[in-house]
C-alpha cells in the first residue's frame, strides 16, 4: 500500500489476499453493479451498455457524498488478470487499474487509483488521498469477507 504524488495525478494503491479463485474475484469486482455491496459510499450503479461486462462497458454511478454522479467506463478488460477504467465527474476524475494474481489457495487483488481533482477538490487532494486509501482498505476487507463466505 503506497501513495505518491505523480506528474499527472495523485496515486493511491491498495491490495489484499483473498482465499478464492482469481476468476471468482475478478468477476465479482469488475461488475460495478455489485459495488454497493462492499462500498458504502456508492448509492446506485446503473449499467448503460448492453451485453456482458468488458472493455467499453459504461456505468452511471451516484456516490453518497463528495463526488456526486459519475460515469465509469472500462477501458481494458483481460479476464481474469486485470482491467482498467476511467471515472469522470464534475469534481473528480479517476484512472483506475485492478489486477488479480492467482496463487495456490487464492489470489491477490490489487487496485490503483490515479486521482485528478477539479476546482476546490484540488485543494483537498492530500486529505482526499488519505481518505481514499482508508476507504479502499475497508472496501477490500469487505470484498474479502463477502467472497470468502
Amino acid at each position: 500500500m503506497a501513495s505518491a504524488r505523480r506528474r499527472s495525478g495523485y496515486v493511491v494503491e491498495n491490495s489484499i489476499g483473498i482465499a478464492a479463485p482469481a476468476e471468482a474475484v475478478f468477476d465479482y469486482v469488475t461488475d460495478v453493479r455489485r459495488e454497493p455491496e462492499w462500498n458504502p459510499q456508492l448509492r446506485e450503479a446503473e449499467k448503460l451498455t448492453p451485453g456482458p461486462v468488458g472493455a467499453g462497458t459504461r456505468y452511471r454511478v451516484r456516490f453518497g457524498r463528495g463526488v456526486g454522479t459519475a460515469i465509469i467506463e472500462n477501458t481494458a478488460f483481460d479476464r481474469p488478470c486485470g482491467w482498467s477504467a476511467v471515472s469522470t465527474s464534475g469534481r473528480l476524475d479517476v484512472r483506475f487499474r485492478g489486477q488479480v494474481t492467482g496463487f495456490p489457495g487464492g489470489c491477490q487483488l490489487a487496485v490503483r487509483n490515479e486521482l485528478f481533482p477539479h476546482g476546490a477538490f484540488r485543494l483537498l487532494s492530500p486529505v482526499l488521498r488519505r481518505v481514499l486509501r482508508r476507504s479502499w482498505d475497508k472496501d477490500l476487507a469487505a470484498i474479502k469477507a463477502i467472497i470468502e463466505q
